[in-house]
């Protein structure tokens, strides 16, 4: 009961902080998620709406943000990373 307990807290803690960050930031963290697991190639922007729980065109609006800032490239219809560095610095205080 002890470890459901606690891993319920923990769900809720990150539901919490993750409903307080921007469409931007959370496409952000999501797109640094799917990188450390190896599978950046696959995501698409429809997976990541689905994710950021964000509709198409906030997403295009974050995405585009994202691009001009020099985080993230988009072409044909993938999503890379530009920096890690950039990224993983624009994302410290939710890592």
């Amino acid at each position: 009961m002890k470890q459901l307990a606690s891993k319920l807290t923990l769900s809720s803690d990150t539901t919490a902080k993750l409903s307080l960050l921007t469409v931007k930031d959370r496409i952000l963290l999501s797109i640094h998620n799917h990188y450390k697991i190896g599978d950046l190639d696959y995501l698409t922007k429809q997976i990541l709406s689905s994710e950021v729980c964000a509709p198409i065109r906030s997403l295009n609006r974050s995405i585009s943000q994202c691009i001009n800032e020099g985080l993230i490239n988009y072409k044909n219809k993938k999503i890379s990373i530009r920096s890690l560095e950039e990224l993983a610095n624009h994302l410290k205080h939710f890592l």
